[in-house]
């Protein structure tokens, strides 16, 4: 049982008396009267919705930056996976080593047709970095056409079994005949360090 005191407010506070209360007033604050009842129930309405509409509106902000920020990951993964694989394919063309660079370069010059232009062809000490493995050679090619040259440079550059790579070159003119030239390369041979 709940205990009532005389002076509580909710057991004045009844619909009949407030309508009661209403009716007694004269017409100007009967006027008043329901201009600030309308406000209120106005601002009991309209109150709510408003706050509901701003968090609305700020989630929609999160949102969209959210799906900008998930765009943004998807490019950088996209570009991480292309980055990938182009160090895999570079990991597989460096794995793959030349027994004998000397004997690949014979190969390359008697598929272009300079095997009798070929005139030295010596081994140089190996060059070794921190994840490298290299081996290189010196030669020289004489009398050939640049057209010879630019494709034997092209066979070097893409031979199938292993990764071969021009160093140093140096092209000169024959003096007897413009058109042929003087070749002296450097071309190595690089494998990734076991281990590594």
């Amino acid at each position: 049982m709940a205990l009532k005191t005389k002076y509580s407010l909710l057991s004045h506070f009844s619909v009949e008396n407030l309508y009661n209360s209403f009716v007694a007033l004269s017409p100007q604050n009967r006027l008043v009267a329901m201009g600030v009842g309308g406000f209120v129930v106005i601002l009991l309405v309209l109150l709510p919705i408003s706050i509901m509409s701003s968090k609305v509106g700020s989630l929609q902000r999160e949102i969209g930056s959210s799906q900008d920020s998930v765009r943004q990951i998807a490019e950088k993964l996209e570009e991480y996976q292309k980055l990938k694989e182009a160090i895999d394919q570079m990991e597989r063309s460096l794995g793959v080593g030349i027994s004998s660079l000397p004997s690949a370069i014979e190969t390359v010059a008697s598929k272009n047709n300079l095997r009798s232009n070929l005139d030295s062809l010596r081994g140089k000490p190996n060059v070794d970095t921190d994840f490298l493995e290299g081996q290189a050679v010196e030669l020289k090619l004489s009398r050939v056409s640049l057209t010879q040259l630019v494709d034997f440079l092209y066979s070097v550059e893409n031979y199938p079994s292993g990764l071969m790579k021009i160093t140093k070159i140096q092209i000169r003119p024959m003096y007897s005949n413009r058109a042929l030239l003087d070749v002296s390369l450097e071309i190595a041979n690089y494998t990734l360090k076991k281990g590594t």
